[in-house]
């Protein structure tokens, strides 16, 4: 009884402690939260903002919903810490490749990082089912107006965001980047440049391909991917769906940009990493109307982002660590804005 009496006073005792640690803590907190009125710090609070959108990965802080053609749509947006309302800043646009979401397409291309290194804003669109309907005549695809969807979030975030509306761009992988390829024909009057990789134009669009302006791309694909075959035709994995070749492509492209030049052709420098990938730049520049067309030749690659992270050799081929595939195409952007 007598025990039983001694742990019961302490259990009490221990209890008491415990409230009154609390109470202090929540006091404490109180205080520091507390701002007394007519001394609010605008500064400080616009900086702690900044802070909360310059979080890398930090998704669901910056997530935005649209009703586009009575469809509920979502995408992500990284605002870097030198944004200033003041000061348009340039916007690129990053398509996640086919069963995946825009949270993989992030952390695979780490766009977030290099945001805050060079300064421009990133927007993330998710596709319906982790899909896109990318002009392929596949089954499996969604059926959504994507490009409508896509120019919804350009004016979305134009509304919240100081844009600079001459240099908005567009890159996407596999079923992302096909979509960007769809981009490049219907919205060329409002995004200054594209970049896909792993992927080539949806045979289907060839006829309906018409962008008000030359076009400048650059297309990153490999010989030895197994997925979106080099040589075009119908695709046996993923979706499906026809597709032009990787060559075919660049011609037709030449031939919407009315540019019938060769190529300039240079061979990307070994960096000593070893990793069983060559790389080389075919560059068309000359009688382009301005435009520039590249393709990033991965001879020994996969269905992979360009030193991206996340990419299972066995299930998408090599990685090539030659380039930084993020900053190789915002270098590629820099060189094009709208008239």
């Amino acid at each position: 009884m007598k025990i039983s009496l001694q742990k019961s006073a302490m259990s009490s005792l221990l209890l008491s402690v415990l409230l009154t640690s609390s109470m202090f803590s929540c006091r404490s907190l109180d205080a520091q939260e507390r701002i007394p009125t007519g001394q609010l710090n605008t500064d400080r609070i616009q900086q702690k903002r900044q802070q909360q959108l310059s979080q890398p990965g930090n998704m669901s802080e910056n997530r935005r919903e649209l009703n586009v053609q009575n469809l509920r749509r979502t995408y992500y947006l990284y605002t870097p810490a030198s944004y200033n309302p003041n000061k348009p800043m340039a916007l690129v646009l990053g398509l996640h490749g086919g069963r995946t979401t825009a949270q993989k397409f992030l952390r695979t291309t780490k766009f977030n990082n290099l945001a805050e290194q060079e300064g421009f804003i990133v927007a993330y669109p998710q596709g319906i089912n982790k899909n896109w309907n990318d002009g392929r005549d596949a089954s499996g695809l969604p059926t959504q107006d994507d490009v409508a969807f896509i120019a919804a979030v350009i004016q979305d975030i134009k509304n919240i965001r100081n844009i600079d509306h001459r240099r908005i761009y567009a890159v996407g992988i596999s079923n992302g980047g096909f979509l960007t390829q769809r981009l490049a024909c219907q919205l060329s009057d409002q995004i200054a440049a594209f970049a896909s990789v792993a992927s080539t134009l949806a045979q289907p669009l060839q006829l309906e391909c018409q962008p008000k302006r030359p076009v400048s791309i650059m297309m990153i694909n490999s010989p030895d991917d197994k997925i979106v075959p080099w040589r075009g035709g119908r695709m046996t994995k993923g979706q499906g769906g026809n597709i032009l070749s990787v060559p075919a492509t660049i011609k037709f492209w030449q031939n919407k940009n009315r540019c019938n030049s060769q190529p300039q052709v240079q061979s990307i420098g070994d960096n000593k990493l070893n990793d069983g990938t060559k790389v080389e730049v075919s560059l068309y520049s000359q009688g382009c109307n301005r435009s520039e067309i590249i393709l990033v030749t991965i001879y020994g690659g996969g269905h992979t982002w360009p030193d991206g992270s996340e990419q299972p050799q066995w299930l998408v081929g090599k990685t090539t660590r030659k380039i930084k595939g993020s900053q190789y195409i915002w270098n590629f952007f820099q060189r094009h804005t709208l008239p």
